[in-house]
């Protein structure tokens, strides 16, 4: 697989928070700075796979401000973690205007049009604890929230097949 730009996998300034197929098309999604979490460099392979071109550059600053509860006030800013946010995916859309992007956020799926910046839910979860949703854990009730926080995201796009396994 191509090379994007310089090597970015060894040092601590650079993340993939997304790899990807839409339509055809292979995207990439770089947190580029742990100085600033919001701003996401969004690549799409050629369609020869020779090489990965960056396609969007987006700042979804607006979400956090208007979702503030994402913000993990206890970990420094300059953390990766610092905000509970997870590219679902990316979406090309027919038309160039089409595009987005899904993200996860505690308690809702957020979608991010990556033309005109805007963005608005998809769906929101449903917080409140259910007796289904308790379990004993050293002796303490511990409640397992509806909606999942989680830092890192292993997503993979159900393909369907005739394939036996």
């Amino acid at each position: 697989m191509p090379c994007i730009g310089r090597s970015w996998d060894d040092d601590d300034e650079s993340r993939i928070a997304y790899y990807g197929e839409s339509c055809g098309y292979m995207h990439l999604v770089q947190v580029y700075n742990r100085q600033k979490l919001t701003f996401y460099n969004i690549y799409e392979m050629k369609s020869d796979g020779t090489e990965w071109f960056l396609k969007y550059q987006v700042n979804v600053e607006d979400v956090v401000n208007a979702f503030p509860h994402m913000i993990r006030h206890y970990l420094e800013p300059t953390d990766w973690h610092y905000l509970a946010m997870v590219v679902l995916c990316v979406v090309r859309g027919e038309k160039e205007e089409d595009a987005f992007m899904v993200l996860h956020i505690p308690k809702m799926v957020i979608r991010y049009n990556l033309r005109d910046y805007t963005f608005y839910k998809l769906c929101e979860f449903d917080n409140t604890s259910i007796e289904d949703n308790r379990f004993e854990e050293e002796n303490e009730d511990y409640e397992v929230p509806v909606s999942l926080e989680f830092s890192r995201s292993s997503s993979f796009q159900c393909i369907e097949s005739l394939f036996c396994l």
